[in-house]
């Protein structure tokens, strides 16, 4: 699937979790304090524990 920009992407589906106020409120600062997105930190840790090896 391309974007707007022509360029390849993947397509997304969206996913709702619960976690624990704690463990969202570290997660929150540490994205904060590293310019990072939420979703793009979730997606990674996801990523990783599924790559093929």
């Amino acid at each position: 699937m391309q974007d707007r920009t022509g360029t390849d992407q993947p397509r997304m589906k969206r996913l709702t979790i619960d976690i624990p106020e704690d463990l969202h409120r570290r997660l929150k600062m540490d994205c904060a304090a590293n310019g990072t997105k939420m979703a793009d930190v979730v997606r990674e840790m996801i990523s990783q524990k599924y790559r093929n090896n």
